[in-house]
């Protein structure tokens, strides 16, 4: 029977995985290019410290989007996106390690014209520990600011008994 339980919780985590794919360019239509850079990572991701920003865009019906993981190694992720239509944003970072987890994160809608030039900064906050305590996501169209947009942090802190 625990067998049969870990199989299905296994077939479930695989399904609910595969359902968010990759971001790719729109096949037709007008396009508009969006740019999503994470500032403030942790220098070195460990066992008691894993950082990973997600960046995940889709158009109303669903028909269109995907997910982009941003690390430390590779924080800027660049892509065509459909012009014209309201699309829903989400950047938000999971952190966890070390006796905590903890995520922060923004989600809005907007529609680019076509040839539009987006850039979304998002900001880690951190206070005296690894631990991210917000975050700040600032768009910008070329040189001009469209909006500054925070995210508060939800933070889970673990008690750790260590057994070996």
């Amino acid at each position: 029977m625990k067998l049969h339980r870990l199989f299905l919780i296994c077939l479930l985590a695989a399904l609910l995985c595969g359902c968010v794919g990759k971001i790719t360019a729109p096949t037709s239509g007008p396009t508009a290019r969006v740019t999503v850079e994470v500032t403030n990572f942790a220098p070195n991701r460990s066992l008691v410290n894993v950082e990973n920003g997600y960046f995940t865009i889709s158009n109303a019906d669903e028909s269109w989007g995907g997910q982009q993981i941003l690390q430390n190694d590779s924080p800027t992720f660049s892509q065509l996106v459909p012009a014209g239509e309201e699309l829903t944003y989400i950047v938000h970072l999971m952190q966890g390690g070390g006796g905590f987890s903890s995520t922060c994160g923004v989600k809005f809608q907007m529609t680019l014209p076509q040839g539009a030039d987006l850039h979304i900064k998002f900001e880690l906050v951190r206070d005296q520990g690894p631990e991210v305590i917000g975050c700040v996501a600032t768009l910008y169209s070329g040189d001009k600011l469209i909006g500054t947009y925070k995210g508060s942090s939800s933070i889970t802190v673990y008690k750790v008994k260590w057994v070996y």
